[in-house]
Protein backbone atom coordinates (compact mmCIF):
# COMPACT_ATOMS: atom_id res chain seq x y z
CA UNK A 1 0.00 0.00 0.00
CA UNK A 2 1.72 3.79 -1.05
CA UNK A 3 2.21 6.09 1.82
CA UNK A 4 1.62 8.51 -0.71
CA UNK A 5 -0.80 11.33 0.67
CA UNK A 6 -3.50 13.15 -1.37
CA UNK A 7 -3.15 16.69 -2.09
CA UNK A 8 -4.23 19.50 -3.73
CA UNK A 9 -3.14 19.85 -7.71
CA UNK A 10 -1.96 24.02 -7.22
CA UNK A 11 -2.90 27.57 -5.09
CA UNK A 12 -6.10 27.41 -7.41
CA UNK A 13 -7.81 24.60 -6.00
CA UNK A 14 -6.60 25.47 -2.63
CA UNK A 15 -7.92 28.63 -2.74
CA UNK A 16 -11.47 27.49 -4.00
CA UNK A 17 -11.59 24.89 -1.91
CA UNK A 18 -10.94 26.98 1.03
CA UNK A 19 -13.23 29.37 0.38
CA UNK A 20 -15.98 26.75 -0.72
CA UNK A 21 -15.16 25.78 3.08
CA UNK A 22 -15.47 29.21 4.48
CA UNK A 23 -18.41 30.75 2.40
CA UNK A 24 -21.65 29.82 3.66
CA UNK A 25 -25.54 29.96 3.42
CA UNK A 26 -24.97 32.88 6.48
CA UNK A 27 -23.29 34.97 4.04
CA UNK A 28 -26.30 35.35 1.97
CA UNK A 29 -29.26 35.33 4.82
CA UNK A 30 -27.73 35.72 7.87
CA UNK A 31 -24.96 38.66 7.21
CA UNK A 32 -26.78 41.21 5.57
CA UNK A 33 -30.05 41.77 7.71
CA UNK A 34 -27.38 41.94 10.63
CA UNK A 35 -25.68 44.67 9.42
CA UNK A 36 -28.71 46.21 8.86
CA UNK A 37 -30.07 46.31 12.36
CA UNK A 38 -26.72 46.49 13.90
CA UNK A 39 -25.09 50.14 13.01
CA UNK A 40 -25.11 49.14 9.29
CA UNK A 41 -21.64 50.32 7.98
CA UNK A 42 -19.68 50.56 11.34
CA UNK A 43 -20.96 46.72 12.06
CA UNK A 44 -19.20 46.25 8.72
CA UNK A 45 -16.12 47.71 9.78
CA UNK A 46 -15.84 45.75 13.29
CA UNK A 47 -16.00 42.54 11.23
CA UNK A 48 -13.36 43.53 8.65
CA UNK A 49 -11.32 44.82 11.81
CA UNK A 50 -11.96 41.35 13.68
CA UNK A 51 -11.91 39.34 10.71
CA UNK A 52 -7.77 41.22 10.48
CA UNK A 53 -7.01 41.00 13.57
CA UNK A 54 -8.11 37.50 14.77
CA UNK A 55 -10.03 35.66 11.39
CA UNK A 56 -6.57 36.08 8.94
CA UNK A 57 -4.22 35.00 11.33
CA UNK A 58 -5.68 32.00 12.65
CA UNK A 59 -6.43 30.97 9.10
CA UNK A 60 -2.50 31.27 8.22
CA UNK A 61 -1.66 29.40 11.35
CA UNK A 62 -3.90 26.44 10.73
CA UNK A 63 -2.38 26.39 7.54
CA UNK A 64 1.00 26.16 8.24
CA UNK A 65 0.43 23.83 11.05
CA UNK A 66 -1.38 21.46 8.28
CA UNK A 67 1.59 21.82 6.11
CA UNK A 68 4.00 21.47 8.59
CA UNK A 69 3.14 18.17 9.78
CA UNK A 70 1.32 17.23 6.66
CA UNK A 71 -1.30 15.46 9.87
CA UNK A 72 -4.90 15.39 10.33
CA UNK A 73 -6.15 17.54 13.13
CA UNK A 74 -5.78 14.86 15.67
CA UNK A 75 -2.16 14.35 14.59
CA UNK A 76 -1.09 17.69 14.04
CA UNK A 77 -1.85 19.13 17.47
CA UNK A 78 -0.01 15.73 19.01
CA UNK A 79 2.84 16.15 16.78
CA UNK A 80 3.62 20.27 17.55
CA UNK A 81 3.31 19.61 21.14
CA UNK A 82 1.70 16.61 23.04
CA UNK A 83 0.72 19.28 25.64
CA UNK A 84 -1.67 21.01 22.97
CA UNK A 85 -3.17 17.39 21.79
CA UNK A 86 -6.48 17.95 23.28
CA UNK A 87 -6.85 21.23 21.15
CA UNK A 88 -7.27 18.70 18.05
CA UNK A 89 -9.99 16.54 20.16
CA UNK A 90 -11.84 20.19 20.65
CA UNK A 91 -11.84 20.62 16.59
CA UNK A 92 -13.04 17.51 16.29
CA UNK A 93 -15.83 17.60 18.45
CA UNK A 94 -16.79 21.38 17.17
CA UNK A 95 -17.14 19.85 13.52
CA UNK A 96 -18.90 16.68 14.74
CA UNK A 97 -21.45 19.42 16.49
CA UNK A 98 -21.47 21.89 13.21
CA UNK A 99 -22.05 19.02 10.82
CA UNK A 100 -25.68 17.99 11.50
CA UNK A 101 -26.40 21.06 11.47
CA UNK A 102 -25.09 22.14 8.06
CA UNK A 103 -26.30 18.71 6.43
CA UNK A 104 -29.66 19.81 7.58
CA UNK A 105 -29.40 23.28 6.04
CA UNK A 106 -27.47 21.00 2.65
CA UNK A 107 -30.34 19.14 2.13
CA UNK A 108 -32.84 21.61 1.97
CA UNK A 109 -30.37 23.11 -0.37
CA UNK A 110 -30.68 19.87 -2.23
CA UNK A 111 -34.37 19.64 -1.99
CA UNK A 112 -34.55 23.42 -3.38
CA UNK A 113 -32.13 22.71 -6.37
CA UNK A 114 -34.29 19.50 -7.16
CA UNK A 115 -37.80 21.67 -7.57
CA UNK A 116 -35.40 24.33 -9.62
CA UNK A 117 -34.55 21.55 -12.19
CA UNK A 118 -37.64 19.65 -12.22
CA UNK A 119 -39.30 23.12 -13.38
CA UNK A 120 -41.26 23.75 -10.12
CA UNK A 121 -39.61 26.98 -9.50
CA UNK A 122 -42.58 28.73 -8.62
CA UNK A 123 -43.71 26.39 -5.81
CA UNK A 124 -40.66 26.93 -3.99
CA UNK A 125 -40.72 30.21 -4.22
CA UNK A 126 -44.26 30.47 -2.28
CA UNK A 127 -43.66 32.22 1.09
CA UNK A 128 -44.90 29.43 3.02
CA UNK A 129 -42.95 26.72 1.02
CA UNK A 130 -40.45 26.44 3.18
CA UNK A 131 -42.73 26.20 6.24
CA UNK A 132 -44.13 23.50 4.77
CA UNK A 133 -41.13 21.82 3.98
CA UNK A 134 -39.41 22.10 7.63
CA UNK A 135 -42.92 20.93 9.54
CA UNK A 136 -42.43 17.51 7.70
CA UNK A 137 -41.03 14.17 8.96
CA UNK A 138 -39.99 12.42 6.47
CA UNK A 139 -38.90 14.89 3.45
CA UNK A 140 -36.63 16.91 5.53
CA UNK A 141 -34.85 13.48 6.80
CA UNK A 142 -34.91 12.32 2.71
CA UNK A 143 -33.09 15.26 1.27
CA UNK A 144 -30.50 15.15 4.60
CA UNK A 145 -29.21 11.71 3.78
CA UNK A 146 -29.34 12.58 0.23
CA UNK A 147 -27.13 15.33 0.83
CA UNK A 148 -25.04 13.57 3.28
CA UNK A 149 -24.62 10.60 0.49
CA UNK A 150 -23.76 13.02 -2.55
CA UNK A 151 -20.79 14.23 0.32
CA UNK A 152 -19.88 11.07 0.87
CA UNK A 153 -19.20 10.09 -2.47
CA UNK A 154 -17.39 13.11 -2.76
CA UNK A 155 -15.14 12.41 -0.48
CA UNK A 156 -14.70 8.53 -1.27
CA UNK A 157 -12.89 10.04 -4.54
CA UNK A 158 -9.77 11.83 -2.33
CA UNK A 159 -9.11 15.51 -2.20
CA UNK A 160 -7.82 16.15 -5.71
CA UNK A 161 -10.30 13.83 -7.64
CA UNK A 162 -13.11 14.64 -5.29
CA UNK A 163 -13.66 17.49 -2.98
CA UNK A 164 -11.00 19.72 -5.03
CA UNK A 165 -12.71 19.03 -8.36
CA UNK A 166 -16.05 19.96 -7.12
CA UNK A 167 -15.17 23.37 -5.50
CA UNK A 168 -13.24 23.98 -9.38
CA UNK A 169 -16.71 24.11 -10.46
CA UNK A 170 -19.43 24.71 -8.36
CA UNK A 171 -17.18 27.48 -6.28
CA UNK A 172 -17.04 29.85 -10.00
CA UNK A 173 -21.02 29.08 -10.34
CA UNK A 174 -21.62 30.46 -6.82
CA UNK A 175 -19.98 34.03 -7.53
CA UNK A 176 -21.87 33.99 -10.76
CA UNK A 177 -25.06 33.45 -8.80
CA UNK A 178 -23.97 36.29 -6.10
CA UNK A 179 -23.45 38.65 -8.67
CA UNK A 180 -26.35 38.34 -10.45
CA UNK A 181 -28.15 38.09 -7.21
CA UNK A 182 -26.30 41.51 -6.00
CA UNK A 183 -27.94 43.21 -9.85
CA UNK A 184 -31.51 41.83 -8.99
CA UNK A 185 -31.63 43.09 -5.54
CA UNK A 186 -30.71 46.80 -6.66
CA UNK A 187 -33.41 46.78 -8.85
CA UNK A 188 -35.96 46.39 -6.39
CA UNK A 189 -37.97 49.15 -5.37
CA UNK A 190 -36.17 50.49 -1.87
CA UNK A 191 -32.97 49.30 -3.04
CA UNK A 192 -31.00 52.71 -3.32
CA UNK A 193 -32.53 53.60 0.23
CA UNK A 194 -31.26 50.88 1.34
CA UNK A 195 -27.38 51.98 0.46
CA UNK A 196 -28.29 55.46 2.87
CA UNK A 197 -24.91 57.48 2.94
CA UNK A 198 -24.82 56.64 7.05
CA UNK A 199 -24.28 53.33 6.28
CA UNK A 200 -21.01 54.26 3.56
CA UNK A 201 -19.85 56.61 5.74
CA UNK A 202 -19.91 54.26 8.62
CA UNK A 203 -22.08 55.71 10.81
CA UNK A 204 -24.48 53.90 13.07
CA UNK A 205 -27.95 53.93 11.32
CA UNK A 206 -30.92 55.21 13.50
Amino acid sequence: MSDERDSFSGKVGFILTAAGAAIGLSCLWRFPYLAAENGGGLFILTYVVLLAALGIPLLITKVAIGRKTQLGVLGAFKKLNPKFSFIGGLCLLVIGLVQPYYSVLGGEVTNYTFMYLIGQGAAVAEPGYYDTLISLTAEPLFWFAVFVILTGIVCLFGLKNGVERVCKYLMPIEVVILILLAIYCLTLPGAFEGLCIRRIILLPCP
